[in-house]
């Protein structure tokens, strides 16, 4: 477990491995070897992409994606928390399905009272010390992946490749990486705008807890313990509401096109904007079918 930190500076851990494996354990049938990690970027550099001794080794791999909603609910019901849908959904919104985050919360408390305790109840509070952290321990020069960060958060709508470039002075094989390890780590959804082409896709942030950290928590005084109970009821909360719920349901739209009765039909999901001066017209969701019809969703 963690096996990145076992490759200290002058270590020569890789090197170690790969005899370890290669001269021994892979000419055995009584060895099985599972190698996890949380830095993204040392797995996917050392072991799925390695192109010395260990190059093609992998014989499976395990993605360990967050909890869907229903998932979470599981959860939040294993747990006895007792909390209805609308409920999951802000709880969701807040912190996605990432386990840790919500083996965190408390059922003695309501959800209002438990993101005031993770996030604004002091200044080390759990969650407000996470986010750097978070990139730091994920990736190797996590400044620039930052950079990225702080640049789509900027927008919801999202922006193309070229527009990350231009913004961040970034390109080439080292945006290349950058977006590819933050999509594979689902912090970033990469879609297209219908009628665009695929080469001008759009890059948004998926993660929720980055989402509401840049929104609500970062460069914020916590002086305020109950930041959260007393923000929930505001205009600018029902705004962040909406957007975060029109995620949310991108991030589902499995389960979307299963309720409409489309699943089974070949077809292609984009999100659609006026190329007119007018920004205000847009449809949330279009759902293109290979039965000539189109399904216009308007996330509310």
């Amino acid at each position: 477990d963690e096996m990145p930190w076992m490759d200290t500076p002058k270590s020569d851990f890789v090197m170690a491995l790969e005899n370890f494996w290669n001269g021994w354990a892979n000419m055995r049938d009584d060895i099985l070897f599972v190698a996890c990690g949380s830095a993204t970027s040392w797995m996917v550099d050392k072991l799925l992409h390695n192109q010395g001794g260990l190059c093609n080794r992998i014989t499976q791999k395990i993605y360990l994606r967050p909890f869907n909603l229903n998932e979470t609910e599981q959860y939040l019901d294993e747990k006895h928390f007792g909390w209805n849908h609308y409920q999951i959904s802000q709880c969701y919104m807040i912190l996605g399905g990432v386990p840790f985050y919500l083996t965190l919360l408390n059922p003695k408390l309501s959800l209002l009272t438990n993101i005031d305790e993770l996030f604004f109840a002091d200044a080390h509070a759990l969650l407000r010390m996470e986010y750097n952290e978070l990139y730091g321990t994920l990736f190797k020069r996590p400044e620039n992946y930052l950079a990225v960060i702080r640049v789509l958060v900027e927008r919801k709508e999202g922006f193309t490749r070229k527009e990350i470039s231009d913004k961040t002075k970034l390109g080439g094989a080292a945006l290349t990486k950058i977006l590819t390890d933050l999509e594979q780590c689902d912090f970033i959804l990469p879609y297209a705008r219908y009628g665009n082409a695929k080469n001008n896709t759009i890059y948004r942030i998926k993660d929720f807890y980055t989402l509401f950290y840049y929104k609500y928590v970062n460069g914020v005084d916590t002086k305020d313990p109950h930041r959260w109970t007393h923000l929930s009821s505001t205009p600018q909360v029902a705004s962040w509401q909406g957007f975060s719920f029109g995620l949310l349901c991108l991030l589902h739209l499995e389960e979307i096109k299963k309720a409409l009765g489309i699943d089974r039909i070949l077809n292609d999901a984009s999100a659609w904007r006026s190329k007119q001066t007018d920004r205000n017209m847009q449809i949330d969701l279009v759902i293109e079918r290979a039965d000539h019809n189109i399904n216009l969703c308007e996330m509310k």
